[in-house]
């Protein structure tokens, strides 16, 4: 029998290289999928805008009568007034009940202290009023509305500072100007007027 020489044939070595050159491409081909995705910017977070504040027009600053308002609206609210009137009703801690030439009665809030009676002229705030707080002052200043005011529940003045002095008569009685000098050229004290010569 002949003797068959078998030779075993080396593993071939481009199964490898083909591997590596196939997992090369797909590398490639990832990296520029990434590339190419568009950069989506960061959001950034925007805190809701409020509405500036309304900026009283030169026309509302300034105080105007009040009865020029009457009837009074909610529209009213915040608006300066002026008005004069008397105090009615026992004046409390917060304020008091000012019954005005027009026969309004409504409440001032001012850390004045009138007595009832006595004639006022006052510059404020009109504010919004609640009914718990307007029956209160009406308890605690004891005022019984009279048949024909027109007593405001809606709202209150708010007095501004430096104002809401009492109304001052400009002389004293009899017609004499605070400070006058008396007949007989006497000074208010007994002194007289004028160098006085001393006897020996």
């Amino acid at each position: 029998m002949a003797d068959i020489n078998v030779e075993r044939k080396s593993p071939s070595i481009w199964p490898w290289i083909v591997g590596l050159l196939v997992l090369a491409l797909l590398i490639w081909a990832i990296a520029e999928m990434v590339r190419t995705e568009p950069e989506t910017a960061p959001v950034a977070e925007t805190e809701p805008m409020t509405p500036p504040a309304a900026v009283p027009s030169p026309a509302e600053s300034q105080p105007v009568p009040l009865q020029t308002l009457a009837p009074l609206g909610s529209e009213d609210s915040g608006r300066m007034v002026q008005t004069r009137g008397t105090v009615v009703g026992k004046p409390t801690e917060e304020g008091y009940w000012l019954l005005t030439d027009q026969d309004m009665v409504i409440f001032v809030l001012s850390a004045d202290d009138p007595e009832t009676g006595q004639m006022v002229e006052i510059t404020g705030q009109l504010r919004p009023a609640r009914g718990e707080q307007v029956d209160r002052w009406l308890e605690l200043a004891e005022l019984r509305p009279a048949a024909g005011w027109n007593l405001h529940r809606e709202h209150f003045i708010a007095v501004m500072p430096a104002a809401g002095a009492p109304v001052q008569p400009s002389t004293q009685p009899g017609g004499q100007q605070p400070g006058a000098q008396q007949p007989g050229g006497q000074q208010p004290g007994g002194q007289q007027s004028g160098s006085s010569s001393s006897r020996p």
